[in-house]
């Protein structure tokens, strides 16, 4: 919801786009899940509490997709 259906973005809640090959804090699929599960400072929650690993998992593939990897 935060960085739109297709990881455009939305600067207004602070959520920078994610369909990009240039990430805030790295593109590796092990810096996403790190981001996800411990966000830097900012606006993004922690998901770690809030997901399963098989969902953090599916989210780290479609953001690292949205990035050009593969």
């Amino acid at each position: 919801m935060c960085h739109g259906d297709k990881g455009q973005g939305n600067r207004e809640v602070g959520a920078p786009r994610l369909a990009s090959r240039i990430h805030l804090y790295g593109d590796s699929r092990d810096l996403i899940v790190r981001q996800i599960t411990l966000p830097h400072q900012g606006v993004m929650p922690n998901w770690n509490v809030r997901l399963d690993p098989a969902t953090i998992k599916a989210v780290t593939l479609y953001v690292h997709s949205l990035g050009g990897g593969e």
